[in-house]
């Protein structure tokens, strides 16, 4: 877990395994999957549907940019440092005075016709088996 902060701040990254057998790629991709399981970002991410979440910050960020610091405690807080990494962008930033302009429906409908304006970020795995020959590093 020595770099799970790195990772967690990712909104998308790859991991490529390289040995010279395959007989542990299934097992470095299952410890890959529980690595990614336990970055707090990702319990976040799927503890909501992404609309929800994209609502979620919505309600924070507009609360921290009226200075309406009683309703933010340190927990509130942390989320919205999280949920600034996942919706960072200029279509986030149209959305949030979509938001604060019309309100959520607006917003929800338009989420609706266009659903990959909410994803998350990506994770890929992936392996590469290398020719080994013993002669190679001399």
């Amino acid at each position: 877990m020595q770099y799970a902060q790195l990772f967690d701040h990712l909104k998308t990254f790859r991991v490529v395994y390289v040995a010279t057998k395959d007989n542990r790629f299934s097992w470095a991709e299952r410890l890959f999957r529980r690595f990614v399981r336990a970055l707090p970002s990702y319990q976040a991410a799927s503890a909501l549907p992404s609309n929800d979440r994209l609502l979620v910050y919505f309600q924070l960020e507009d609360a921290f940019r009226r200075k309406d610091f009683a309703s933010l405690d340190m927990s509130k807080l942390d989320e919205l440092k999280r949920l600034r990494i996942e919706f960072s962008g200029v279509q986030t930033e149209r959305l949030l005075k979509v938001w604060q302009e019309a309100g959520k429906d607006d917003v929800l409908g338009y989420l609706n016709q266009n659903p990959k304006n909410t994803s998350s970020g990506e994770v890929h795995f992936s392996t590469c088996r290398l020719a080994w020959k013993k002669d190679a590093l001399r």
